[in-house]
């Protein structure tokens, strides 16, 4: 399993993208149930999703007033009968972007 985030250092009150791709001996594992569980500074928010016939979730999710600078761990579990994987991965919030003309 895989886990990648689309952006690892996502400005406060925007969303972020999961994509989660899992197989099994190389083969594709279609409706495996995904969860997400966010560590937040203050709290910890779970996230759900199916992996498509692809082999692949895409979980969309704003990650609103987070801690900035604060590193959200978030623990990955894919599960499909009585198999299942788990992996880590992480993000840092950081104040806003500026735009530049």
């Amino acid at each position: 399993m895989v886990a990648s985030i689309d952006d690892a250092i996502p400005s406060q009150n925007t969303s972020i993208t999961m994509k989660v791709k899992v197989t099994s001996k190389g083969q594709r594992v279609p409706g495996a149930e995904v969860k997400l569980l966010n560590h937040f500074k203050s709290t910890s928010t779970p996230y759900e999703g199916i992996i498509n016939e692809q082999s692949l979730a895409e979980i969309a999710y704003s990650i609103g007033r987070a801690s900035v600078g604060y590193e959200v761990k978030v623990e990955v579990t894919a599960k499909k009968d009585e198999v299942e994987a788990t992996t880590e991965t992480s993000f840092t919030p950081q104040w806003r972007r500026l735009e530049t003309c």
